[in-house]
Order: C-alpha cells, then structure tokens, then sequence
C-alpha cells in the first residue's frame, strides 16, 4: 500500500478536534464495535455496554480486569451525538511504550520541518511524505515494514516476530539516507 500525505507530529499537547472534517464513511473500531461520527449516545453506551465501561469524560476501559486495559475515548456533541472516536493502539505495558513512542518523535523529528501554524503551546511539524506499509516473511518469521520517506530521508518502523527473536519478537526504529546493499 502507497500513501503520499502531510504528516504531521505533534509535540507538547494535542490539536483541537474542532477543525477537523470527518469523511462519513469512516470508522473507529472498539473491539467488534464498529463507531461512526453522529451515532446517538445511547446506541454507542448500548453497544459497547457489554464489555466496556465509559468513565465521564468519555475513557472507554475493559470490564475485565485488572489489570483494565485502555480502549479508547469518546466524546459525544451537546446533542447527544457522538463527535469523536479515538482507539488505544498503546502497548498494555506502558513502559514498554514510552521508549518507543520517544524513539519514534525523535526520528521522526528528522523528516518533518516547523509549521507556520501553532495552535495554543503546540508546536507543529510537518512533512510531505511517502509512506510504504508491506510485510515481508522468512522460514525464520515475519517483519512488519512502515517506511517514512521525505525525498531524501527515511524513517523505518519495524516490527520483528520468530523464533530466533529473544522473546519472540523486537522492534526497530530507525533512520536513514541512501540505499542498502
């Protein structure tokens, strides 16, 4: 799969949702739930009721527990309608995370360049880039790819699983300019 788009990494406090324009089609699946934008309150709470709860401000968590794992969050207009979707896609062990996710900012720091727009404390960076997802197998396992290109630069996210992998399985972000031999 090939993407070309703006990709932009926030830094210090996440965008307002307010400017967004949602394409209707679009989903955010919770579990089996599948979520669109303007579905009523009360039909979301019914459908993800039976093993999820939702906090006030909209944190969805597992019912089994603990430990509880994190769903997701949803925010719903003055109406009633659901306005915003959000899916967890974080590691259970969130340490684990953390050194990633720091990883990943900082390689990524390196594609993107400062935006002209800033929004409150947020600074913006962007990045017209081309984004490769592909997965390559071997007798040994499989590597899942996402290369982040910027015309010069790349940034490589990997995901190693097999059995020659001490623990089965390890994780590579990288950078790079040039072409491997």
């Amino acid at each position: 799969m090939l993407k070309t788009f703006t990709f932009a990494v926030i830094l210090a406090a996440q965008l307002p949702q307010s400017g967004t324009v949602p394409r209707p089609a679009s989903s955010v699946a919770i579990g089996s739930v599948e979520l669109r934008l303007n579905m009523r309150r009360d039909e979301v709470l019914s459908l993800l009721a039976p093993r999820y709860t939702i906090s006030a401000d909209g944190l969805i968590t597992t019912r089994t527990g603990p430990p509880f794992q994190i769903a997701g969050t949803v925010s719903f207009s003055d109406s009633g309608f659901l306005s915003y979707v959000s899916r967890a896609w974080s590691p259970s062990d969130q340490r684990e995370g953390v050194s990633t996710v720091e990883a990943l900012c900082g390689a990524l720091s390196q594609v993107t360049k400062p935006s002209e727009n800033r929004v409150r404390n947020t600074t913006v960076q962007v990045c017209e880039c081309t984004v490769f997802v592909y997965s390559t197998l071997s007798p040994g396992g499989e590597v899942k790819h996402i290369d982040i290109w910027d015309g010069a630069k790349t940034v490589s996210l990997n995901v190693v699983r097999g059995n020659a992998i001490p623990g089965g399985a390890a994780i590579g972000v990288d950078e790079s300019i040039g072409t491997a031999r």
